[in-house]
């Protein structure tokens, strides 16, 4: 009857555990997916302000689509939860990543005041999942956006050894030690 109760227990602990997990990974993915409504929106309202501008239609064209896609891996994440997608790693130059996750967010920066400057040096491609980088990206950006009025948050990269290093900074009011 004891091992009955214990494994009984333990399978008690092990659900409240998975729930709570699931929980926790559902926040992260509406954060997520709220993250990559960001630049739709803002390539909403400039394509309104655009108007027949080729260039911007065809980047336009370029990244909504990449964008769609990403909202749907996420939701495919989430609903393969039990069994996560594995990452879509592909050799990539990080500083076209940093470039193209800086443009998508540009706007949404600006209308707080907030410049996004690029200090990108020459760079070793690595190998990376494009959208789990992105994802990254984005939340850290959106993450200073949300915490600042004004001010510039800077993108950088550089290579030191064996090692690519992507740095965001900004000049916000920081995270407080306790969190």
């Amino acid at each position: 009857r004891m091992t009955d109760e214990l494994k009984q227990s333990q399978e008690s602990l092990i659900k409240s555990e998975r729930l709570s997990s699931l929980g926790f990974m559902a926040a992260g993915m509406a954060h997520e997916i709220k993250n990559a409504l960001v630049p739709l929106r803002t390539l909403t309202d400039l394509m309104a302000i655009s108007g027949r501008d080729e260039a911007f239609i065809a980047k336009f064209n370029e990244l909504v689509p990449r964008e769609i896609e990403r909202i749907n891996r996420l939701s495919t994440d989430l609903l393969h939860y039990s069994k996560p997608i594995e990452p879509n790693f592909e050799y990539l130059n990080i500083n076209d990543v940093i470039n193209e996750t800086a443009k998508f967010l540009e706007m949404q920066a600006r209308k707080k005041g907030i410049a996004v400057k690029l200090k990108l040096s020459k760079v070793s491609e690595v190998k990376a999942d494009r959208e789990k980088i992105v994802g990254a990206l984005a939340n850290l950006i959106l993450n200073a956006t949300e915490a600042m009025n004004g001010g510039e948050t800077t993108l950088s990269s550089y290579e030191e050894e064996d090692k690519v290093i992507g740095e965001i900074a900004d000049n916000g009011p920081g995270i407080p030690e306790e969190n």
